[in-house]
């Protein structure tokens, strides 16, 4: 990786990518700074809207109480081994080599001391130890879905001379990556930033952190049109994701972050920023700058779909009242009060996964919601139930390895034209079903009469039920006039006998009981 920001002749930052894992740019892992505190976790808790319902999340990150919570020069050595992964093919395997201490501390452009060696050293360790436990928080691109585990960003460390998990000495210094971080990496669920910027041109530890916040932010609106042009955080729930110290008066509070905010805004990331109390809670306005919007172009826009950064984003910033009319409303397809429309779009997109996983758990995308509207709209909702049942009837006849809701949309027309047919032979299995339980009914009540009625009584049952199965079937007779093998068939076999039985039983007992 180049160690200086390249620009074009527009200006535009072409070079310094570094792409981060979402999740942890979401949620905070480590301390605002490098001072030794009491601090021995990070808890954050909220209720995020994921569609159209609420939910609680919880993200608490646990220290070792030998090591302590990661700081900020973790933090650094941390962006140090995203550094080393980046320059690695994927799919990324365990374990990870990561070179010496010294190649490390050269990567951090540090002085080579003792000291820092042990501070390095020291740092992977505390990583490593650190756990984090995800209640509906961390989410799973590969599963495509929010986690509740507990687990940590490396795993394991194997120092040179030691031994690797395969039996072999370790020829230097390697980490075994988390699984969950693992696979997020493999699938792309990173958001790149700009690393010279971060480097150079941001000043406070805030200032950094708000960037990698609200980078993630951005991204989410400028993927959607209908979306305003700022995210809004309450005061309260920005010191838990960040972490810093919540302060209760104003005028403190903008001592405190006005210079991250200046630093942010003078450097072209944000246009503008507000911090106002809006009756007995204080929110922080944030509105994404020219270099903010640069990046989502730079690093978006000229890639492959299938390259794209896809942010997936459950509003666990404050939104404005919905029922005030003059406040802008953040829409994506995790809207809070989702439309009706929407809530069918997502079901059958729940639908079908829950055919092709055997899990409904995945989130649709926006595009996924769309593509379901469409098809509700045209087709009504149950036909387009029977469209994705349909589709896995007829892919695997073609080896056709569905993947994505889209998948079923070749299968569309032909689904519809058929259904008319589907329903005709689901009124025929329906009314075939209940007359053979009506049948089996039946069966049970003349078996049970049986035991209670005469020779004779059974004899007059049998001749009245040949009587009534020649009615219906005049053409089973022999030439000889007897009744054929097929009526007796009918009537043994085919529930005449049982119906004259019972039909007899229900006439002496109404005999019996006059009205």
């Amino acid at each position: 990786m180049k160690n200086e920001e390249k620009k074009n002749e527009n200006n535009e930052i072409v070079d310094n990518v570094l792409k981060l894992e979402v999740n942890l740019m979401n949620y905070p892992f480590f301390l605002i700074d490098n001072k030794k505190n009491k601090i021995n976790k990070i808890e954050l808790k909220t209720t995020v809207n994921r569609i159209g319902t609420k939910t609680e999340i919880y993200w608490h990150v646990y220290s070792n109480s030998e090591y302590g919570l990661p700081s900020q020069f973790d933090k650094e050595v941390y962006m140090v081994i995203q550094e080393i992964l980046e320059s690695i093919p994927k799919p990324v395997t365990n374990p990870i080599p990561i070179g010496s201490i010294y190649s490390l501390i050269k990567k951090l452009g540090i002085s080579n001391t003792t000291n820092n060696y042990k501070n390095v050293k020291k740092a992977l360790e505390r990583i490593s130890v650190t756990r984090i436990k995800s209640v509906g928080a961390f989410y799973s691109k590969d599963k495509k879905v929010w986690i509740e585990d507990l687990f940590g960003i490396f795993d394991r460390i194997v120092w040179k001379g030691e031994i690797k998990v395969d039996g072999s000495i370790a020829e230097q210094n390697y980490i075994y990556l988390g699984s969950k971080f693992l696979e997020n990496i493999n699938s792309n669920y990173v958001k790149p930033i700009d690393r010279a910027y971060y480097k150079k041109e941001l000043r406070f530890p805030i200032s950094k952190r708000l960037y990698e916040l609200l980078g993630v932010k951005f991204y989410a609106i400028f993927q959607n049109k209908n979306a305003p042009n700022y995210i809004r955080f309450s005061y309260d729930n920005l010191c838990d994701i960040i972490p810093m110290t919540n302060y209760i008066y104003v005028s403190k509070i903008k001592q405190k972050l006005e210079p991250s905010l200046k630093n942010l805004q003078n450097t072209g990331f944000l246009s503008n920023y507000k911090i106002e109390k809006e009756n007995d809670r204080i929110f922080v306005y944030f509105y994404p700058g020219p270099r903010a919007i640069d990046e989502f172009k730079k690093f978006n826009s000229k890639l492959p779909n299938e390259n794209k950064y896809e942010i997936v984003d459950d509003a666990t910033y404050d939104l404005p009242a919905r029922n005030n009319p003059n406040q802008n409303v953040l829409l994506s397809s995790n809207e809070i009060n989702p439309s009706q429309e929407d809530k069918d779009a997502s079901e059958l997109v729940s639908y079908f996964y829950q055919k092709l996983t055997g899990n409904n758990g995945r989130v649709p995308s926006q595009r996924e919601i769309i593509q379901a509207r469409k098809l509700i709209d045209e087709f009504g909702k149950d036909v387009s139930k029977y469209i994705v049942d349909y589709a896995f009837e007829e892919a695997p006849k073609t080896k056709f390895n569905m993947k994505t809701f889209g998948a079923v949309l070749q299968y569309a027309h032909d689904a519809a034209n058929s259904y008319q047919e589907y329903i005709e032979e689901e009124k025929r299995r329906k009314k075939a079903a209940q007359e053979a339980l009506i049948k089996q009914q039946i069966a049970q009540q003349a078996k049970k009469i049986r035991e209670s009625i005469s020779d004779e009584e059974y004899e007059a049952a049998e001749k009245e039920a040949f009587r009534r199965a020649f009615q219906k079937h005049p053409n089973f007779v022999n030439l000889d006039g007897t009744p054929s093998h097929e009526l007796g068939i009918f009537v043994y076999n085919g529930g005449e006998l049982d119906q004259v039985i019972v039909d007899w039983y229900i006439d002496r007992i109404k005999d019996n009981n006059p009205s």
